[in-house]
């Protein structure tokens, strides 16, 4: 729907100025993010420095979400965003 691709898009723009000011700071933490049978790290540009694994014991796994879960996410942060501003 209309106001599904409108909060999205809301997301995505909060998300990549969030993203920005964090790695402008410093950071740059692994946490990638598992939804549904996806697996992020088959895409991702930067798997070959990053060394994240989650066969191997002791590595962190994957934080899971549903599609459905996320777009709860991603709505009560952007209303979190509008009572800040």
């Amino acid at each position: 729907s209309n106001d599904s691709i409108k909060m999205l898009q809301n997301y995505a723009k909060y998300k990549a100025e969030e993203i920005v000011a964090s790695i402008q700071e410093g950071e740059i933490e692994i946490n990638p993010v598992r939804t549904d049978d996806k697996n992020p790290c088959e895409y991702c540009g930067y798997s070959g420095i990053c060394h994240f694994d989650a066969r191997i014991n002791g590595c962190r796994d994957y934080r899971k979400l549903t599609k459905v879960k996320a777009m709860e996410l991603m709505g009560e942060e952007i209303e979190k965003r509008k009572e800040e501003k």
